[in-house]
């Protein structure tokens, strides 16, 4: 979940994870805890996303997520040597995800990786889902990544052969459609007539690092 990322380590060096409550979401990352909230403009841009997808994925076996459906990688993340046994839980949030293999439900959570992940980033999210985050979405094997820095562009990865390969868009125009890898003849839009910019946050993105 990427509109704000706060660490929380302050916090919990005195707190245990569990006295933060129900209503602070929270995700964990190589050991450190970030606070997540969102805007408006961000809840707007993820809501657009999602419709699109549904209306797509309709009478299909694959579903779409948003920010509720936890993802439970510990297993996974212990094989790739990215968890330590010991330290916290990692948690994972994504902004919305489209999975396709429902087997891997255990619970409220889901254990293996989406075959698409989109997050809608900020400037205090972005370095997170440009850096690690993408490390580790690579390493899993997200087929399909997306970084949202509405209303400038859009960061697309592709898994190839292990390694992620990046296609910049930007949103230049009124209506931006951007094709959606995985599922051949789908493309999202970006209809800025519809979603609202806001007077605040998104100034100036760093560039990609690829």
């Amino acid at each position: 979940m990427s509109e704000s990322a706060e660490r929380l380590d302050d916090y919990v060096v005195e707190n245990s994870m569990e006295d933060l409550g129900g209503d602070i979401r929270y995700e964990v990352i190589d050991n450190i805890a970030y606070m997540m909230s969102a805007s408006p403009l961000h809840e707007d841009v993820v809501a657009d996303i999602i419709s699109q997808l549904r209306v797509y994925l309709r009478g299909k076996p694959c579903t779409v997520y948003g920010s509720n459906l936890e993802y439970n990688w510990v297993e996974i993340l212990s094989r790739k040597g990215i968890y330590t046994p010991g330290h916290r839980k990692p948690k994972f949030l994504p902004d919305l995800s489209v999975i396709c293999d429902k087997s891997k439900f255990a619970g409220n959570s889901y254990i293996g990786p989406p075959s698409l992940i989109v997050e809608v980033a900020s400037p205090s999210s972005f370095k997170l889902d440009m850096g690690r985050k993408k490390e580790i979405y690579e390493a899993i094997g997200v087929q399909e990544y997306w970084i949202v820095a509405y209303p400038y562009s859009v960061h697309r990865y592709i898994l190839e052969e292990g390694k992620y390969r990046e296609t910049l868009y930007y949103l230049l125009e009124e209506i931006t459609s951007i094709p959606v890898h995985i599922f051949p003849g789908l493309s999202v839009e970006f209809n800025k007539n519809e979603i609202d910019k806001e007077p605040e946050s998104i100034s100036q993105l760093p560039e990609s690092n690829g």
